[in-house]
């Protein structure tokens, strides 16, 4: 874990602006408080990138930017889909009063929130690597994405801290091969989706009510037949596969009332 911080440490300090990529779907277990002080101390531009925001509703979206816009500067963006990457460059552009062309800029946060893909959005086909500068390995080169902005492309991946199996799946940190107990993790996953998306519940699921629990996953199995032998409910797979459905992007939390 040591390695993982110093890595984003020498990013934050070679930088003079950060980019933490947070998941719009869990903004607060995808940010880092420490790391937010740590760059806020060394009196670094810190915008808040909210990525994935095709995932949830314009709702949940404003009470998000409501909260973090107090703290620092914030953008919705989908870097997959490669909307709002056009006004990041503005937002940079705007915080940048006092910092010296070409900016460098590093791209922070855990596992999984779209760093890479965010790097790709900005950087665009017609970016060109520069020589490595010194303080840094071979492996981390810049790259330019206009006369005025340049890019590490080796983002700093913030290690999780110690947390829970739902928090780590929730926040695409863990693939449902990897959690000990699928099934209450999928439950977990079936109460957010029907608290916020309950048509989403049942038009994926066939799932009609908010009283999720372990039959839910027994219900879900029968209907998709996905059985072990003697027609009982493989209740595992299933809660696996509710797991890569909200891994995927599938499960999209959007307010219904």
């Amino acid at each position: 874990m040591k390695e993982f911080f110093d890595i984003v440490y020498s990013v934050i300090n070679e930088c003079s602006m950060i980019l933490e990529v947070i998941d719009s779907r869990m903004p607060d277990t995808t940010r880092n408080k420490h790391i937010e002080d740590y760059i806020t101390k060394r009196k670094k531009v810190l915008i808040i990138v909210i990525n994935k925001c095709d995932l949830i509703s314009k709702q949940n979206l404003e009470k998000i930017k409501q909260i973090i816009s107090k703290q620092h500067p914030c953008i919705f963006i989908s870097a997959q889909k490669h909307l709002g990457t056009l006004m990041l460059k503005r937002k940079i552009m705007q915080h940048s009063k006092g910092l010296k062309f070409p900016i460098r800029i590093g791209v922070i946060g855990y596992p999984n929130t779209g760093k890479s893909s965010l790097i790709n959005a900005l950087k665009g086909s017609h970016s060109a690597k520069t020589s490595p500068i010194a303080g840094f390995t071979k492996s981390k080169q810049w790259l330019k994405v206009n006369d005025k902005i340049m890019l590490i492309d080796t983002p700093g991946v913030i290690p999780y801290k110690k947390t829970s199996e739902t928090d780590l799946v929730l926040a695409s940190a863990r693939s449902a091969e990897k959690i000990k107990d699928p099934e209450k993790v999928a439950v977990d996953i079936l109460k957010i989706v029907a608290d916020e998306s309950p048509e989403l519940l049942k038009q994926r699921y066939n799932l009609n009510n908010k009283e999720i629990s372990f039959d839910s996953l027994e219900k879900i199995a029968k209907e998709k037949k996905k059985l072990k032998k003697h027609a009982e409910p493989n209740t595992e797979l299933v809660a696996k596969m509710i797991i890569q459905d909200w891994q995927k992007g599938k499960l999209r939390l959007k307010i219904s009332k």
